[in-house]
C-alpha cells in the first residue's frame, strides 16, 4: 500500500515489537525514516498511521505471519489460487491500461497516464516536492489565479476550457465537462460511434495545452487559442495518418468533418473506414 514509505523505512526487517513501545498500557508506534519526508510522503505517512492505528497489538502475543485470505491466518495453496484467479481489476487500473494507445506516440501516452494519476510536473506537484518553495509561484501559467494542478490546467482553466469548447463544436458533440482528468479521459474513451477518433483528441488536447504551458514558462511565448486548437487538429490527424494503414482522408477532410473520418476495427482485424451513418 505504501511502497515509497517502505523504501524509506529504516525498520524494513524489524518485527512489530521493534517498531514501537508500550506507554502506560498503550502501544505507540515509532516509525523511523532514512531522511526527512517530502510533503507527499508526509501525507502518505498520515494515511499509514491512520491505517495501523486500528491494529490491536497484544502484549502477551508473539509476532507471526498472518495470511489474510484464510480465517485462521494460515497460508494454503488453495486460498492463494482463489485469490489470484478471482481478483477483479478496479476502475482505476482499467482506466490506466486504456492510457496506452498504440496510435499515440509513447511520450504522450505517458503524459496522459501521469495526468490521470495526478503526477505530472505541474506547479502544485512541484510545490509538494519543494522544487517550488512559494505558494504564489504555483499559480496557473494561463490564468495566474488558481493553483495549477492537472485538473485545473488541462480542464478547468478558462484558457483550457475554450480549447475544449472548440473541440466540441468541431466534432458536434455536447457533454458536461468532467471534474477530473481521470473522468475526462474515460469520457473520451467511451464516446460511442466516435470513440477511436475522439479518444485521440484527448491526447492531442492535453499535449497541446502542456506544450503551450511550457512555452509560456521557458520561452515567454504567448500562444493564442486558435494556435493551440490548430495544434490539436494537426497532431491528431498526423498521429492517426502515420499509424493507421489505408487511412486516406486529407487534413482538410479531418478539419472540416472529423466524425466522417472514423476508424473501426472489424472482426477479421482489418481496419476499414466508415462514412458517418454506415453500418458494419
Amino acid at each position: 500500500m505504501f511502497p515509497r514509505l517502505s523504501y524509506l523505512s529504516t525498520d524494513r526487517q524489524s518485527t512489530v515489537q521493534q517498531m514501537g513501545e508500550w506507554i502506560g498500557g498503550s502501544w505507540r508506534w515509532r516509525l523511523k525514516w532514512r531522511r526527512r519526508l517530502s510533503t507527499r510522503e508526509q501525507d502518505q505517512e498520515t494515511q499509514l498511521r491512520s491505517t495501523i492505528q486500528n491494529v490491536q497489538v497484544r502484549k502477551e502475543a508473539d509476532d507471526r505471519w498472518w495470511w489474510r485470505y484464510e480465517k485462521d491466518g494460515e497460508y494454503t495453496v488453495k486460498s492463494a489460487y482463489k485469490m489470484l484467479t478471482t481478483t477483479e481489476e478496479g476502475d482505476e487500473i482499467k482506466c490506466l491500461k486504456r492510457c496506452w494507445n498504440s496510435t499515440i506516440p509513447l511520450k504522450i501516452c505517458a503524459f496522459s497516464w501521469l495526468s490521470v494519476l495526478g503526477r505530472t510536473p505541474c506547479k502544485v506537484n512541484l510545490l509538494k516536492r519543494n522544487i517550488i518553495t512559494q505558494e504564489a509561484d504555483a499559480k496557473c501559467s494561463f490564468c495566474a489565479e488558481i493553483a495549477e494542478n492537472e485538473d485545473h490546467l488541462l480542464l478547468w482553466c478558462d484558457f483550457s476550457g475554450k480549447i475544449w469548447n472548440k473541440n466540441l463544436a468541431w466534432w458536434e458533440i455536447k457533454y458536461v465537462m468532467a471534474r477530473s482528468c481521470k473522468d475526462a479521459f474515460l469520457q473520451h474513451s467511451w464516446a460511442g460511434r466516435y470513440q477511436k477518433g475522439w479518444q485521440v483528441i484527448w491526447y492531442a488536447t492535453i499535449w497541446a495545452l502542456w506544450s503551450t504551458q511550457n512555452r509560456r514558462i521557458f520561452e515567454a511565448k504567448q500562444v493564442s487559442i486558435d494556435e493551440v486548437f490548430h495544434m490539436v487538429q494537426y497532431n491528431s490527424y498526423y498521429w492517426i495518418k502515420s499509424k493507421i494503414e489505408g487511412w486516406t482522408y486529407s487534413f482538410a477532410d479531418w478539419c472540416n468533418a472529423p466524425s466522417r473520418c472514423r476508424i473501426v476495427k472489424v472482426p477479421n482485424q482489418r481496419l476499414i473506414e466508415l462514412e458517418q451513418g454506415e453500418m458494419i
